[in-house]
């Protein structure tokens, strides 16, 4: 009876997976050093990868070529321009080559330049300085970032010299097209002290716009438990050009905010997405969103959005609620399950946001050995719960739906915990580690009040395929493989969505091997 109920779930998975219009696996090839990310190009049997090879301390960076799946080239990134040592920042894709970014410090300056493989990473086709900027007295010399646009046409080199003590901090930037022309540039500070200020992130838009989200304190402090925090007091939202900063300010209306993304439906119009709790207490309490007009400098619409307490215990057990039921009566949240970050936010066709957050914590305890009286720590990752939601045009839930999961890891950081999501037109799919005792024989989802903690064991181990419907939000949850016929692991938060080439890029370990798959959609 079991080996039919085995045949008969392999069945099942076999058909699921060819319906998901191509998802192709290559073969398991021994790993040439540690992945770090993908970087695939505008070709779909192409894509690039950054490793670190050799040791912590005397290993170095290399890049590989991939062609349907076979390594087709490899290079070392040698950190050195000009005969000068150099420091590593980052390696990604512009105009379907790949580059590697270098920062130089020589001359009381920082300086960043680009190096450009050929395709085959035999030789390097180009090296040229990006930018560079100049260390200032009372200032510390500080570091390069790099930032790109949704669509990948875009990109920018940011800088920071923050000042020391008293001294307002000086930010810089550079935009590019992806023919590295110059697009604008400048340095800027804000209007608040460096106390009191705080970058919460560099957004380029789809159409070379180059953006800041800040957040701003008040000067007054919130005691949490045995520490002070800085008190938040409001978002704003830059856009900067060569004629100074743009305020679109975000009135929070007295809320924290947690998370924030940025996304483009047009060329002037950008939409703000992100998580907000209340002033006083821990924990997210909803979303907010807010529409800019770029050509009327204007917000066109915001709103807030609360989550209601029945989605976030949807699914606990009875003594679960009733636990948070007697803090609330206390006035105390159990904050940590309100623990939430923001994955995915994005506009449809007809100006409504479809988005999904992930429950996520970290948990740290102490144990003590009576016979020693040693102490160790240990650290439990946490990836539970996926709330996915769609916002309207009016600002309100269309729908708002969990999938359920728990997964957890100690002392490693949840590398095969998490998810990984793509859209198309009419569906959001999320694709994550899990149990197989989640399933029943035909490999559909057991709905109940309890879920099996996800297994990375051969036996237990299955990946779960899960679509929501945009329209309706009706969720459809299937097994997508099981590992003992993949013998694989399959490692979500190194799997990439190229959203411009409707694919997505996934990656899986076995042992000492790995192997590389797509699905195409």
């Amino acid at each position: 009876m079991r080996v039919a109920s085995l045949l008969l779930l392999f069945l099942i998975v076999f058909n699921t997976e060819a319906q998901q219009s191509a998802t192709e696996w290559s073969k398991p090839e021994l790993r040439k050093g540690q992945l770090i990310k993908l970087l695939p190009t505008s070709d779909p049997s192409v894509f690039y990868a950054l490793r670190w090879t050799g040791s912590r301390m005397f290993g170095h960076y290399q890049v590989t070529r991939h062609d349907n799946f076979e390594i087709k080239g490899a290079t070392k990134v040698r950190l050195a321009i000009e005969q000068s040592v150099c420091s590593f920042v980052n390696v990604d894709i512009i105009n379907d080559k790949c580059v590697a970014f270098l920062s130089d410090i020589r001359d009381n300056q920082n300086h960043l330049y680009l190096r450009v493989f050929s395709d085959d990473l035999s030789r390097v086709e180009k090296e040229q300085k990006l930018a560079s900027y100049e260390f200032e007295k009372g200032h510390f010399k500080g570091q390069f970032g790099i930032r790109f646009s949704q669509d990948r046409k875009y990109f920018s080199v940011v800088w920071e010299k923050e000042g020391k003590k008293n001294t307002e901090h000086i930010y810089g930037y550079r935009v590019f097209d992806k023919d590295l022309n110059v697009m604008h540039e400048g340095e800027y500070s804000l209007p608040y002290s460096a106390e009191l200020s705080e970058i919460q992130g560099h957004y380029i838009s789809n159409s070379g716009d180059y953006f800041i989200a800040v957040l701003e304190y008040d000067e007054n402090e919130i005691k949490k438990g045995f520490r002070y925090i800085k008190a938040f007091k409001s978002l704003h939202i830059f856009h900067i050009d060569e004629t100074g900063l743009l305020d679109y300010p975000v009135d929070l209306e007295g809320r924290n905010i947690y998370t924030l993304k940025m996304s483009y439906d047009s060329k002037d119009l950008v939409n703000l997405s992100g998580l907000y709790g209340d002033f006083d207490e821990l924990g997210i309490k909803g979303v907010f969103y807010q529409k800019l007009d770029l050509s009327q400098e204007k917000v066109l619409d915001k709103g807030f959005c609360e989550l209601k307490t029945d989605i976030i215990t949807e699914g606990w057990s009875d003594r679960a609620r009733k636990r948070l039921k007697k803090k609330e009566e206390k006035g105390k949240d159990d904050a940590v399950y309100f623990n939430y970050e923001m994955r995915e936010a994005s506009i449809q066709k007809d100006s409504s946001i479809i988005g999904s957050m992930e429950q996520h914590f970290v948990q740290e305890r102490l144990t003590e050995t009576q016979q020693s009286g040693l102490s160790s720590n240990t650290f439990y990752y946490y990836y539970n719960d996926i709330i996915v939601y769609r916002l309207n045009k009016k600002g309100e839930f269309d729908w708002i739906k969990k999938v359920r999961k728990y997964q957890v890891s100690t002392n490693d950081g949840g590398p095969y915990s998490g998810y990984v999501s793509y859209s198309d037109s009419s569906k959001m799919y999320m694709l994550f580690n899990d149990h197989v005792e989640n399933y029943d024989s035909t490999g559909h989802f057991i709905e109940g009040d309890e879920v099996y903690i996800t297994h990375y064991g051969k036996k237990k181990n299955v990946v779960a395929l899960t679509s929501v419907d945009i329209v309706s939000g009706k969720i459809e949850r299937t097994i997508l493989h099981a590992r003992r016929d993949r013998n694989f692991l399959f490692v979500p938060k190194l799997s990439y969505h190229d959203s411009q080439n409707r694919r997505v890029v996934l990656y899986g370990v076995v042992g000492r091997k790995e192997v590389f798959g797509q699905i195409s959609y």
